[in-house]
Formats: C-alpha cells, structure tokens, sequence
C-alpha cells in the first residue's frame, strides 16, 4: 500500500510549499469539499470555495467597467460544477460567502449514484475566467486531479475510492536556495501568501464504518487530504524543513510528511470503505 503512486494534486501541495513560484500563483483561499454518502449510494457533495487577503485583491484585476468583481456564486458557474461533478449530479441550494476581506460561496449538490461522481481537487478550477494563473494552455488535457469511485450496494456496502495516480521527482532547486537572504525573502513571501489558505477532502458515510484501509479516519469519516497552512506556518522549523527538502519518491514524500503538522495525505491509490 505505501507504494502506491501518488497524484499529481498531491505531489503539488508538497510542491506549493517548496516553490515560491506556486506559493504566488496560489494566493489566499479556502477550498472544502464534503461528501456524504447513503448505503444506497445515494449522498451530497458540500463545497466551500472562498478567497481572501491576496487573491481577493489580485481579483479586482479582473472587475468589470462598472467595478463589480466577478460572482464566485452565480447559478450558470454552479449548474457547470454540478454538470462536472458527474452525471444525474443537481445543484440544491447555494449561500454566498461576502465578508469585508473575504468572498466565496457554499454550495450543495446531490447525486443517486456515486459511481458517476468525480471530484476534482483543483482550486484554480473554481476562479473566474482568466484569474486561474495555472490553468492548462489550449489544447491541453488536463492533468489528472480527478477522485472518483466505485459502489456495491448491500450489507454491508462497499466503496472503494480511485486516487488518480502519478509521480515525478520535485525539481533540484538549490541555486534558488543558496543565497540566505533570498532565502529569507522567499520564506516570508510564503508565510504572506498561504496565511489562512486550506484545502479539504473528506467522505462522510452515513451508518458505522465496519472495515477500512484509510490511513485517516475520524468515526464515519475518511479524510482523503487536509493542508492546513496556518497549522503548518505556525512552526517555522516545518516550513523550513520543506524548504531543505527535495523528495523523489512516494516513500520520502511520506517520511517528510510524518514530521510536518497541518498536511495530510491519504498516499493509497485505492481506499476501500465497507460500512452498513
């Protein structure tokens, strides 16, 4: 199980601490995503996306001439996500997030099938039009990010999570490094950048979790991937740590992992849930 390959998202988180090039692409904002699961196969995806600090700021770039920022919220944007979240997948109901430095929204879908259901951890997916700096050129397949599963109805049921997979080696960035001061200057731009950032993925089955492989579980949760950057900014020996870290495998991805708070990673490609 510790072999399995890991998915390009969750190579990239590593990837957003260790490169101060992502941590500006990246900016502030929260992405959540809940889904609860009935033994039927039936459930609901909930999702937080929201910006802050930074990003909302880099979003009045994007202001139309009458100065109205782009509508993270809007129903069109929604019914889209519910299309991409898998067939027979409805928008129910949405609450728009609108704080003095914060904007987003929080929204609800329901499905009858979780086999149709794909989940993509992308929240560049989320941003309007032309603000997702790391989106795919023209043309180009996207990269992979997508959860998705496999679902036996009976008693118990039987779920079985599809990590998409893939590897590559962190580039060699030492000349980057080398300089303290630059350095120092590269992690204070992360520490400004990633404040209050957070990205979830949780399953939330409905009944009693009779067996499971899930290397995170909390009662009738299996927590997929948690990067919690204000947990992990709060020790400056962790950031620090990812800085002097190059990992080239699964296996030192991990062990880098097992010292650092704030960041969890589910590193199987296959999780199997039975509940009842």
């Amino acid at each position: 199980m510790k072999n399995a390959p890991k998915t390009p998202f969750r190579q990239r988180l590593v990837l957003l601490c260790l490169l101060p090039a992502l941590c500006l692409l990246t900016g502030c904002f929260t992405f959540e995503t809940l889904i609860k699961l009935n033994p039927d196969g039936s459930g609901t995806v909930e999702q937080v996306f929201s910006i802050h600090g930074p990003m909302l700021e880099m979003l009045a770039f994007f202001a139309d001439e009458d100065g109205n920022l782009p509508d993270l919220c809007d129903d069109e944007s929604l019914q889209t996500e519910a299309a991409n979240l898998g067939e027979g997948v409805l928008l129910t109901s949405s609450e728009r997030i609108q704080e003095e430095n914060q904007m987003g929204c929080h929204a609800f879908y329901a499905f009858d099938d979780i086999n149709m259901l794909t989940i993509d951890q992308d929240p560049g997916a989320k941003m309007p039009e032309g603000a997702d700096m790391e989106a795919d050129d023209e043309g180009e397949e996207d990269d992979g990010q997508h959860v998705t599963f496999s679902f036996t109805p009976g008693s118990p049921a039987t779920l079985t999570i599809l990590m998409p997979q893939e590897f590559e080696g962190t580039p060699d960035d030492d000349e980057a490094l080398a300089d303290s001061s630059q350095r120092a200057m590269q992690m204070q731009m992360m520490r400004e950048m990633l404040q209050g950032a957070k990205m979830t993925l949780s399953l939330q089955v409905a009944g009693t979790i009779a067996e499971t492989n899930a290397t995170y579980r909390d009662g009738s949760t299996i927590n997929l991937m948690t990067a919690d950057f204000d947990e992990l900014l709060a020790d400056e020996g962790q950031l620090t740590l990812l800085m002097d870290s190059n990992p080239q495998s699964l296996d030192e991805v991990e062990a880098l992992l097992e010292n650092i708070s704030g960041i969890e990673m589910e590193t199987q490609d296959e999780v199997q849930v039975r509940f009842e």
